[in-house]
């Protein structure tokens, strides 16, 4: 590379002519940043000693690659086992209910898009994600575990990308940041009339949605709320075990780093 491609005003100059060089030093920017962070320490020396597979959970044996170290949103947690583990439960009756579709929105660095596709080879996968930094992990996580193939990756989802989901039996997970009071509306989407739902309800960015989804669901569908639970490093022998880090750093590492304590509605279909 030469002298004038490393300048500033170069690289501004290409970014224009080439969006992708936009992504690429975006990418190295986040990099650097994370190299410096609490984050990266116990990242890793947590893989250096018990490497890239998913230890625990409904999707245990996933295979994350290097590429997502650095770039993943919460690789330890997940790692672990840990990441959102008061879903776990409904994750693995998911799982075992084999559906036909499943649907992820604002399925960021891929660990349910590619969990799901994974545990339900029987299963079409749609997945959204309008970050292209994380749908670039995902992405790589879907090829190192063999289920590229059966992944739609796709950005922004809005209401007519919903009504054009195949009309099958389908599972919808929801983890949009407010923008389920747009797209979780059975009215306006009739295939979540009959879809069985996990929906993140993110009361910050979208006060009363909890109340929302409620009267939205309640005379077709029953309803669960599931709340967050705190996280103890001592639960995890596995975290516990790495050297040359930290109490907090241990911390970190099993933290998903959340404003507030979060809820989930789980919706399943009443029978008719």
């Amino acid at each position: 590379m030469t002298a004038l491609a490393r300048s500033p005003v170069a690289r501004r100059f290409a970014a224009r002519i080439d969006p992708r060089l936009k992504v690429v030093h975006a990418d190295v920017m986040h990099r650097l940043r994370w190299s410096r962070s609490p984050v990266a320490r116990i990242t890793r020396a947590y893989v250096r000693l018990h490497g890239l597979v998913v230890q625990d959970g409904p999707f245990k044996g996933m295979v994350y690659p290097r590429f997502a170290v650095g770039r993943g949103e919460l690789v330890v947690a997940q790692l672990l086992g840990a990441y959102e583990r008061e879903l776990q439960d409904p994750i693995r009756e998911v799982i075992s209910h084999r559906y036909a579709s499943i649907v992820d929105i604002g399925a960021s660095d891929g660990y349910y898009a590619v969990g799901f596709a994974r545990a339900c080879p029987e299963a079409t996968v749609t997945a959204f994600e309008m970050n292209p930094f994380p749908a670039r992990v995902c992405r790589a996580l879907a090829a190192a575990n063999g289920v590229a193939d059966r992944i739609r990756l796709r950005g922004r989802c809005d209401l007519e990308e919903l009504r054009a989901l195949p009309d099958a039996e389908t599972f919808v997970l929801s983890d949009c940041e407010g923008c389920e009071r747009e797209l979780i509306d059975p009215d306006a989407v009739p295939l979540l009339r009959s879809a069985s739902l996990i929906v993140e309800l993110h009361e910050l960015a979208a006060p009363g949605i909890e109340k929302l989804i409620r009267e939205r669901f309640e005379k077709s569908h029953s309803i669960r709320i599931i709340h967050t639970e705190p996280r103890h490093i001592a639960d995890y022998p596995l975290l516990l075990d790495v050297p040359g880090v930290s109490y907090m750093d241990r911390e970190v590492g099993l933290s998903e780093f959340r404003p507030a304590p979060m809820k989930w509605a789980v919706l399943e279909p009443l029978m008719a």
